[in-house]
């Protein structure tokens, strides 16, 4: 007598004898997608994917049905980085605090600066999360190719890197409802690890000030949002007074060039927002405040020390 059970040991063999690269509607399989990820992810050229796929599977008695192309394996490394991108901006969202690394060397003349960030999160695998057990994890994010390895090169490419991360997150269906903004990230970002140069700590100073300037100008924005119209003028008199004062008065004020004045506009309305936004820091306590603008820096001595015993040896040889 067949039972239930025979049916659908035998159904589980079948399937295992055949491996659907698409499914009925022609479209490549999730699961196809996790494995061709897998193996340009050991290396394999892209262009080779599908052929090392379809003789490990044939080696095993398992028929391919079905087949992809070149194109179709770059765009599928492509969702992935979306998608490592999504988990990310969904980590950062949920985590209270985060410190980030980063170190850089020269390739072919060409500088290049990786980064990585430390936070606590459940999403390590399927049983964390649902018993929302937390464990301490680095995330390494994009490669980025620098025009220079000065301070004010690398920290324009942290902003890269984040600004990408709240415009991929925000746009993605599951963060509805709760986006991320460039404050949000910088507030919970508490620490810096690098090596001991001097542009490491630059690097870190102006992180640090970054940090601050973001945190003042989003207090600010909130406090105009509050503030009656006769409140938001007298605001902004005082920068409005010092602009034209350094314009050579009102008359020549008003025959500004249209792109001169725009720009003047402009920084009246980032010091109306910065003044504002002190003003707003300067009310919380001080716990509060030594925390908001909390940034460490932790500085590799392993060059230090390298420097250390080669003069050493120097010394041992002279």
């Amino acid at each position: 007598m067949v039972t239930t059970r025979d049916r659908a040991d035998k159904a589980s063999i079948q399937t295992l004898k055949y491996f659907h690269v698409k499914d009925s509607n022609g479209i490549i399989t999730d699961r196809t997608r996790s494995i061709i990820r897998l193996i340009v992810s050991f290396g394999v050229p892209q262009k080779s994917v599908f052929t090392v796929l379809h003789g490990i599977l044939t080696s095993h008695g398992i028929t391919v049905i079905g087949s992809f192309d070149t194109h179709s394996v770059r765009r599928i490394v492509l969702e992935g980085g979306v998608l490592a991108t999504c988990q990310l901006g969904q980590e950062l969202h949920d985590t209270p605090t985060a410190t980030v690394a980063g170190d850089g060397t020269t390739y072919k003349n060409v500088n290049l600066e990786s980064a990585f960030v430390t936070l606590k999160t459940s999403i390590t695998s399927e049983q964390d999360a649902q018993a929302n057990r937390q464990s301490h994890q680095t995330r390494a994010l994009p490669l980025l190719a620098a025009t220079s390895h000065t301070s004010a090169a690398q920290l324009a490419g942290w902003d890269t890197r984040i600004q990408n991360i709240i415009a991929i997150w925000n746009a993605c269906p599951i963060s509805d409802g709760q986006p991320l903004s460039l404050a949000d990230i910088l507030g919970k970002l508490k620490g810096m690890l690098s090596d001991h140069a001097n542009d490491q700590k630059s690097l870190c100073a102006m992180f640090a000030e970054w940090k601050r300037r973001v945190d003042r100008e989003e207090r600010g924005k909130a406090a105009l949002e509050l503030m009656s119209g006769a409140e938001i003028i007298d605001a902004y008199m005082p920068f409005v007074s010092e602009a034209i004062a350094e314009a050579g008065g009102y008359d020549a004020w008003e025959n500004m060039p249209e792109a001169e004045k725009k720009a003047s506009l402009a920084e009246i309305y980032k010091q109306t927002v910065h003044a504002l936004g002190e003003e707003r820091f300067q009310q919380l306590p001080d716990e509060v405040k030594w925390f908001v603008d909390l940034f460490l820096w932790g500085g590799c001595g392993m060059h230090k020390a390298m420097n250390a015993e080669v003069r050493e040896v120097l010394l041992i040889l002279l």
